[in-house]
């Protein structure tokens, strides 16, 4: 019984690696030369756009500018982005968007908690996010 066990195991092991492996289609891609800059503005817990949109590819290059008298930072883990954006001034993030999906950017720097202007509910750090959309 044991043996069958294991071998029940391992054959769930490979199916489970090659579905995770994908099917065959590549996620990633070559440079096009092409460049996109967003504006960006930082604030207290948003990002303005919060959704990026490029082709693979494409060169991206953010200009953020953090509106606060508090630092920021944005953080975008597959492209080794994590840079800290010092109050009240405008810093270039840039990479090359070599990888199709939808991926999640964030605030770097923890940066409290309060009532956001707007919607009057209750905000905080982690609630600074966004998406690059890479298609």
């Amino acid at each position: 019984m044991n043996k069958i066990f294991i071998v029940f195991i391992v054959a769930v092991a490979i199916i489970g690696i090659g579905t995770f492996l994908g099917t065959g289609a590549s996620k990633t891609c070559l440079a096009t030369g092409e460049t996109i800059t967003i504006d960006m503005t930082i604030g207290s817990w948003y990002f303005a756009p919060d959704t990026i949109r490029a082709d693979c590819g494409d060169r991206v290059v953010i200009n953020a500018y953090n509106e606060d008298p508090y630092d920021h930072g944005i953080g975008l883990d597959l492209f080794g982005i994590n840079k800290r954006i010092i109050a009240k001034t405008v810093d270039k993030i840039e990479f090359t968007a070599n990888e199709k999906g939808t991926f999640t950017f964030y605030c770097t720097v923890p940066c409290g908690s309060g009532i956001d202007k707007i919607t009057k509910l209750p905000k905080g750090h982690f609630d600074q996010k966004g998406k690059i959309i890479i298609s």
